[in-house]
């Protein structure tokens, strides 16, 4: 009995450290989004591309905390989406802008966000 007490201490404990680690990593790929792509999403793209996202049109196009399950055809598919999406200035939404100025991506931001996008769907893609 004891041993498995210790046993279901050591998994708990295991599964509370697993799910709480924050990876930048995607599982599926091995690709990594850089900090400095990660911190956009942060502000401007999180609050409403997210499991936890009360934007339900928003979160079902596309969840960014999910971007480290999907399979690479699918992800490859997304980044360039994302980077069609921020060149044709369509995101961030109209709304979010008037209604979250400070959280719109800087044009500098936009375009390491459409570069790393399209750099990285191509390396997944192997172009």
């Amino acid at each position: 009995m004891s041993k498995f007490i210790s046993l279901l201490f050591v998994l708990t404990t295991a599964t509370v450290l697993l799910t709480s680690f924050k990876t930048n990593i995607n599982q599926n790929t091995g690709i990594e989004i850089p900090q400095n792509i990660d911190a956009i999403f942060a502000k401007s793209c999180t609050g409403c591309h997210s499991v936890d996202s009360k934007n339900y049109k928003a979160k079902m196009k596309l969840k960014l905390d999910e971007l480290g399950s999907m399979k690479t055809s699918k992800l490859v598919s997304k980044l360039s989406k994302i980077a069609k999406e921020i060149e044709k200035g369509d995101m961030p939404t109209k709304k979010f802008r008037a209604n979250y100025p400070e959280k719109v991506p800087t044009d500098e931001e936009n375009k390491m966000l459409i570069d790393w996008a399209r750099s990285t769907a191509s390396q997944l893609a192997g172009e």
